[in-house]
């Protein structure tokens, strides 16, 4: 997770203005999450990024 927050000077009524990056597996590594049968093996998730803006009033 990486943030980045600051007071917007253009924006008078936003009290702060925040940024995340979320990443999830980051070396993108094969994992399995479970199984239902020796056949049917669950895959992980690949590299997953999610970004989020916020603002406070």
């Amino acid at each position: 997770m990486a943030m980045y927050r600051f007071p917007p000077a253009h924006l008078p009524m936003v009290k702060n203005l925040s940024f995340q990056l979320n990443v999830r597996n980051l070396l993108d590594e094969t994992y399995y999450t479970g199984a239902t049968s020796r056949n049917a093996i669950i895959p992980g998730a690949p590299r997953t990024f999610i970004s989020s803006m916020r603002a406070e009033f």
